[in-house]
C-alpha cells in the first residue's frame, strides 16, 4: 500500500491535465480537520451536533509507538464515556499490542484493520452502532487513517503525531504528507496559486528540530508573490549519520535548493561540492544551491542580520559594539562585524570561549578588532555608548524571565540593542535597554532576510521592498 501511494502522488505532482482535476487528486487525503492532540478535539461540540461514535488510531495519536495507555489516554477516554459517546481502537497492529491498550482504556478494539482500506472502518461502525453520519475519526497519518475514513464517508480529525522516533516507511511517509498539508493550509487560507504539476520546483529545510520553523511560511509566501511554481518543505533528519545520505537524496531528487539549520550547519559541509567564501570564514552553511552536480554552500545569517539591522536604521560601520555570547551564532557574528565596526567587545561567562573567537577574528581581519571579556569584566569596557547585538539563547521562549546580563548599569552604556531571539517579541534583554533610554529590537528581520537572500539564489531573482515588508507583516501575525 506504501509503494502504490508514494506513485500515486508521484504521478497526481506530475500529471500534466486539469489543474481541477489534480487538485481534486490531493484533496482526497484532506482531512476535515485538524487538531494539536487527541484531547483537543472539541467532543462536546461533537456531541451537541449528534455525533455518537469515535475512532481512535492508536500509535503516536493516543500514545508514542508502541507504548502503553497512559493517564491522559484514560482520562480521554473516560471523558467520552461520560459524555456518552461509544468509541473503538482501530489498530492495523497486531491483536497483543491493540488488546492490552483497549483493556486499559475499556474500549472496542479491531486489529490488523487493513487500514486504508474501508472494510474495517465499516465494522468498527457496526460493533459501534452508528453510522458514517455520526462517527468521527481520529489519526495521525494521512495515507492510512484520514484517506481511509473518507473513503468510508467518516468525518476526520488529523493530529500531530506524538514522538519523532518511527519506522522508516512511516518517515518516508511523511514527507509527502508535508506536500500535501501544505496545499490543504493554502486552500484553508483561501490563496491561489498553481496546484503542483510537472514544472513545480522544491526546495526544504534540513535539520533536527524543523517542527516548529517559520521557513516555510517566508518561502511559500514568497513563492506566492512572485508568481514562481515552487513550494517549499521542512524534512527532518533525525540521525547525523543520515545526513550525507539527505544531500545526496535531495540531489538526485532535483532538489533547487535547501535552508539547513541545527545541528547541521557545520557538519553539511564535507557533502557539498563547494563552500562560498563568507560561509567558509563563518565555517557554517545555511543554504545550498543547487550547481551541476552537487550543492554549493552559503551562509545567509549574517547578511540577513546586516540587512535586518540597515532596515531598521541601526549603524554597524565604524561603531563599537558588545557582542554577548560565544556561540556558533556569536561567531558567525563576530566575522560579519569584523569587517564592519571599529572594535568589538566579545562578552561570554566563560571566558576562554570568547577569546578563542576573538583570536580567530583577529586573525582573518589581519589586526585587533575583536577584544574577549568575562561578562563579569564589562565595567572594565571604555566609558562609551555601544552598539550591543545579543547572541546567546538566554531569554529565549518559555524562559522570558532571563537576561544573560542583569545589572542595570550595563544597559546604561547601550545607545541601541538587538537581540538575536524573536520569540518572545519583547525579550528581558530589550526591556532593560528600553529602560535605559535605548532603541531595541528583536531577531525577527534577520529570520525574514536570510530567508529572503537564500529565495534570492534559488531563484536568481529580487525580492522588492513590498514584498518583504508582507512577508514580515505575516510572520508577525503568525
Amino acid at each position: 500500500m506504501w509503494g502504490y501511494t508514494c506513485c500515486f502522488l508521484v504521478r497526481t505532482a506530475q500529471d500534466a491535465g486539469l489543474q481541477k482535476e489534480r487538485s481534486f487528486m490531493l484533496e482526497r487525503f484532506y482531512p476535515d480537520h485538524e487538531a494539536d492532540t487527541a484531547a483537543d478535539v472539541p467532543y462536546e461540540k461533537l456531541y451537541e451536533k449528534g455525533f455518537r461514535g469515535v475512532i481512535f488510531d492508536i500509535d503516536n495519536t493516543l500514545v508514542p509507538h508502541g507504548a502503553p495507555a497512559d493517564e491522559k489516554a484514560v482520562a480521554l477516554f473516560q471523558r467520552l464515556d461520560n459524555l456518552g459517546f461509544r468509541t473503538l481502537l482501530l489498530s492495523n497492529n497486531k491483536e497483543p499490542r491493540v488488546k492490552m491498550f483497549a483493556d486499559a482504556v475499556h474500549a472496542s478494539y479491531i486489529y490488523k484493520a487493513g487500514k486504508p482500506g474501508v472494510k474495517g472502518y465499516r465494522l468498527a461502525m457496526e460493533k459501534m452502532g452508528t453510522t458514517p453520519e455520526n462517527t468521527v475519526f481520529v489519526g495521525d497519518q494521512l495515507f492510512t487513517d484520514i484517506w481511509g475514513a473518507k473513503k468510508a464517508g467518516i468525518d476526520t480529525y488529523l493530529v500531530k503525531p506524538i514522538h519523532p522516533k518511527e519506522e522508516i516507511q512511516i518517515v518516508l511517509k511523511r514527507y509527502l504528507e508535508r506536500i500535501v498539508l501544505y496545499f490543504y493550509h493554502r486552500k484553508m487560507r483561501n490563496k491561489t496559486g498553481p496546484i503542483i504539476d510537472g514544472h513545480t520546483r522544491t526546495c526544504g529545510l534540513i535539520g533536527n528540530p524543523v517542527e516548529h520553523t517559520k521557513s516555510p511560511l517566508i518561502h511559500n509566501g514568497l513563492a506566492e508573490l512572485t508568481g514562481s511554481n515552487l513550494t517549499y518543505v521542512p524534512f527532518l533528519v533525525a540521525e547525523p549519520e543520515k545526513l550525507k545520505e539527505a544531500v545526496e537524496g535531495a540531489f538526485a531528487l532535483n532538489i533547487l535548493g535547501m535552508n539547513v539549520t541545527v545541528p547541521y550547519k557545520e557538519k553539511i559541509m564535507p557533502y557539498l561540492k563547494d563552500v562560498e567564501s563568507l560561509a567558509a570564514k563563518i565555517g557554517a552553511v545555511n543554504t545550498l544551491v543547487r550547481v551541476e552536480d552537487g550543492y554549493v554552500g552559503y551562509n545567509t545569517d549574517m547578511p540577513g542580520l546586516y540587512r535586518a539591522m540597515v532596515s531598521d536604521g541601526i549603524r554597524i560601520d565604524g561603531e563599537d559594539v558588545i557582542l554577548i555570547g560565544a556561540g556558533g551564532v556569536a561567531r558567525a557574528v563576530a566575522v560579519m562585524l569584523a569587517e564592519r565596526a571599529h572594535h568589538v567587545y566579545i562578552l561570554n561567562r566563560t571566558v576562554e570561549k570568547a577569546e578563542a573567537i576573538a583570536a580567530e577574528v583577529n586573525t582573518y581581519a589581519g589586526y585587533e578588532v575583536a577584544t574577549a571579556k568575562s561578562i563579569a569584566d564589562y565595567r572594565t569596557l571604555p566609558e562609551k555608548k555601544y552598539l550591543a547585538i545579543q547572541a546567546t539563547n538566554v531569554g529565549m521562549h518559555p524562559h522570558t524571565e532571563h537576561a544573560a546580563i542583569e545589572e542595570d548599569d550595563f544597559y546604561r552604556m547601550i545607545h541601541t540593542g538587538y537581540d538575536l531571539i524573536y520569540n518572545p517579541e519583547e525579550t528581558r534583554f530589550m526591556k532593560k535597554v528600553k529602560e535605559q533610554g535605548g532603541r531595541a529590537f528583536n531577531g525577527l528581520k534577520m529570520l525574514l532576510y536570510q530567508g529572503i537572500i537564500a529565495y534570492e539564489l534559488w531563484n536568481k531573482t529580487e525580492i522588492t521592498k513590498e514584498q518583504a515588508e508582507e512577508i514580515y507583516k505575516r510572520l508577525k501575525d503568525a
